[in-house]
Formats: C-alpha cells, structure tokens, sequence
C-alpha cells in the first residue's frame, strides 16, 4: 500500500468514528427529548477513502506535473504540456466581442436618456366660502295623555319543559399500532432503521434466519449489528474493516 493510499485509509477510519460519534450524541438527545412528532436523525453516510483530501490532492497532482514516480524528464514535459492544454482553454472561453458588445451598450443607454426641464406648479387661488345658514329650532311636539284605564296587565308565564339527557355514544376501541421498521425487515424483536433504541451488541439467537448475515457473521461478533452495502448483515460494526468485502457499510441496525 502506497503513502497515500495508508493516508486515505486512515482519514477514513477516523471521519467514520467522528461521523458515529456525533450520530450517537444527537441520537440521544432525540430520545431524550420524547417527541414522537420529531424525525429521528439520519445515519451518517460512511467515509471512503476516495473522498479524503489526500487522494483528491493526488490526483490534481498526477493530472498536472505526473506522477511521482516517473522521471524528472517525464514529469517536466508533462508539467509542459498540462500548461499548454489550460491556456488553450481559456483562450478559446475568452470572447472579446462581449465586452465590445457591452461597453456599446452602455454608451447608447447614456446617449438616449432624455433630459426633461423642471415643471412649474402654479401658486393656490385663495378662495372666499359662502355663510353657511342657521338651522332653527323646531317647537317641541306635544304628547296627548294615556287613560288610566289602559294598564298592561302581566303576561302568564310558561313552565319549560325539560329536555331529555342524551345518551354518549360508545367509544370504538383503538387498533393497535405497529412501528414501522424504516426498510429492515419485519421481525418480532423490533429492530428497526429509525433510529429507535441503541446499537445492537448482543442479536438473537435466531437473527439469522430473518435477517441476511455474512459468513463470519457470529465469528466476529466484536462490534454492533451493521447493514453492508450489498444488503448482507455483519456483527462488526464500528470496528475498521467491517463490510469490507460487501461493498462497505450501509447503516446500523437499532433495537
């Protein structure tokens, strides 16, 4: 293995246990905070060593002077050519015809702008109000006695009838409801992708035969229950090389 694929592998390794990490911590916080309506946090995506800074940085250095291993000769010409192919890109993205086109532009907008002279507003009229006229008060209008004979009498009053109680309707019986697994198979253990419990350290005797495991799956059982990428289930979660001939991890399994 060369120095910089040791240097990927390594950053790989230690990114995986920083993003887990901080999986845990806000796994916690989630279940400490007993929200049901609160989304669970999504696991952490696993760090290759592809994506490292390393090997990224290898590259722009292979594609530009070659690679360290060639020769002093080798690498020079193709340093030699590598400047050459740029400035010939960007020549070819550089069109002058747009600048000309804009700064035209420019001076025809300046050019036809119309200067317009300053408007004069007449001075107010001063304007003289008529006298509004005086309402006069109107006699007051005389109101002609009742009889004495015309007494209202007091109406009779009516008894309300009581209503009927209503009955309360029977409450339906809640259904029982089931959890859903978030993509892990149905299983009566409760294991799940949500997010759910914790890490699973110790699985059932029986876990196998719902769930698809490796090989070595109760050989190694020094980790927690992990999902690899090609759907098979390893017992080596959070330790290095787990999954590493299923493609990598995919995300761990909760319960």
């Amino acid at each position: 293995m060369t120095g910089p694929r040791r240097r990927s592998v390594r950053w790989a390794d230690t990114e995986n246990t920083r993003r887990y990490s901080a999986y845990e911590q806000a796994s916690a916080a989630w279940r400490a905070a007993g929200d049901p309506t609160a989304p669970p946090p999504a696991p952490p995506r696993p760090a290759m060593p592809e994506d490292s800074p390393s090997a990224t940085w290898a590259f722009i250095r292979n594609a530009l002077v070659g690679r360290p291993d060639r020769s002093a000769v080798h690498r020079a010409v193709h340093g030699a050519v590598a400047v050459t192919v740029l400035a010939v890109l960007a020549g070819a993205a550089y069109d002058p015809s747009t600048d000309r086109s804009a700064a035209s532009g420019r001076v025809a907008a300046s050019a036809s702008t119309p200067t317009t002279a300053p408007l004069r507003v007449a001075p107010p009229r001063a304007t003289t109000a008529a006298p509004r006229p005086v309402p006069t008060s109107a006699a007051p209008a005389t109101v002609a006695p009742h009889p004495a004979s015309a007494v209202a009498r007091p109406r009779a009053t009516q008894r309300a009838t009581p209503k009927p109680a209503r009955r309360p309707a029977p409450r339906p019986t809640p259904k029982p409801v089931t959890l859903s697994t978030c993509g892990a198979p149905v299983n009566s253990w409760g294991y799940n992708f949500c997010g759910r419990g914790s890490y699973i350290t110790n699985p059932e005797s029986s876990f196998c035969d719902v769930f698809d495991c490796i090989k070595s799956f109760w050989d190694s059982t020094n980790g927690y229950v992990m999902r690899c990428d090609d759907g098979m289930y390893s017992h080596s979660g959070g330790r290095s090389g787990s999954c590493s001939s299923h493609g990598g991890n995919d995300r761990p399994l909760y319960g």
